[in-house]
């Protein structure tokens, strides 16, 4: 965040106790990973159990081999704009400040470096579900299309809108500025694309009347949480109810997204939405990591409501959504025939 924001910093060097704390949700998408390549590798070899693991984590890769190097090039944009170092200009009253927040976040220099990777993480994720096409030429973008884009669209949306309207609610450290911002306005019409580029509401009236019912409780309730737990990021009261919604439209969208893998029957497996499991709770870990450890509990004294408390758990409720999500897309997804393997490759869809 701003500066003034960052002041408000907590001071105890909680990131590597934090950190070892949430090991164990990392685990548990890391597990979705191999038991996902261990099921592909087992019917890659008519059943017969590997005799190496290394063969079935290569063909993974190969299959994967545009979301492997998307991985890559922005590991190379971290490591590149980390190492053009930080250009944030701070007042000198905040420069000490400054530096214990520098000191206690040695590679990523401050906090909201979590979100310039998420923003990337993101547009990758998206790029990934528009590209890659099923077996058939269909669109194969479960879970994210319909229900759970329309959220994170909205989520988008007001991100956006404050990093344009709203200094305060911007990012500082290295990898803050207009790449950022470029990333997160890359990810709007991929969004877009998801959440209306199929049929999203059903045939039937009352279905259809149903959607629509619980999409407007999940806007209703995140605005109205919203404008009663605010951080005092920036004197607009509306900036801050608008910051506290862009997090609890995100959990709409998990739940949302839960929703959608139990109802589509999980699935395919070796299709994005394999991806997508194991992806979305990575990204998702950096978002919740940002909020437990950027700011002090005693900010909420000079808040509305208990917001830091409320990002707090609503950040760790949509990460528990996303790996219950992926669990479900384990045990209820469809086998992926092998020809449709070779052919699921990216394709040109184009917007």
């Amino acid at each position: 965040m701003a500066t003034g924001a960052m002041l408000l910093v907590e001071e105890l060097p909680r990131s590597e106790a934090g950190a070892m704390d949430m090991l164990p949700f990392l685990a548990l998408a890391s597990v979705i990973w191999y038991i996902e390549s261990s099921s592909r590798g087992r019917r890659l070899t008519g059943g017969q159990p590997q005799s190496s693991f290394v063969p079935s984590c290569s063909k993974l890769v190969k299959e994967y081999a545009p979301e492997t190097a998307g991985l890559l090039l922005c590991c190379s944009l971290v490591i590149a704009l980390r190492a053009r170092g930080d250009r944030t200009v701070v007042d000198p009253s905040d420069q000490a400040a400054w530096e214990e927040i520098q000191s206690q976040w040695p590679i990523l220099t401050t906090a909201d470096s979590l979100f310039a990777i998420q923003a990337m993480l993101r547009v990758l994720l998206l790029l990934s579900a528009i590209l890659r096409s099923s077996g058939c030429g269909t669109l194969d973008a479960l879970p994210l299309e319909g229900s759970p884009a329309i959220f994170y669209l909205l989520a988008g949306l007001l991100r956006v809108l404050l990093l344009a309207i709203s200094p305060a609610h911007g990012l500082e450290g290295p990898l803050s500025g207009p790449i950022y911002l470029a990333f997160e306005v890359a990810a709007l019409p991929l969004l877009f694309k998801l959440a209306v580029g199929v049929s999203t509401l059903p045939v039937r009236p009352l279905h259809a009347l149903g959607k629509l019912a619980a999409w407007m409780l999940g806007v209703t309730l995140s605005a109205v949480l919203a404008s009663q737990h605010r951080l005092p990021l920036a004197d607009d009261a509306a900036l801050n109810g608008l910051f506290t919604m862009v997090s609890l439209l995100e959990l709409a969208a998990a739940v949302a997204l839960l929703c959608t893998v139990v109802t589509c029957g999980g699935g395919v497996r070796g299709s994005f939405a394999s991806f997508a499991h194991v992806l979305l709770p990575i990204q998702q870990f950096l978002s919740m990591y940002f909020f437990l450890t950027a700011f002090d509990i005693s900010l909420e004294r000079s808040s509305v409501g208990s917001p830091l408390t409320l990002l707090q758990l609503s950040g760790a409720a949509e990460l528990v959504l996303l790996l219950l999500a992926g669990v479900a897309h384990l045990a209820l997804a469809g086998e992926v025939e092998s020809d449709e393997v070779s052919e699921g490759r990216v394709s040109s869809v184009l917007f």
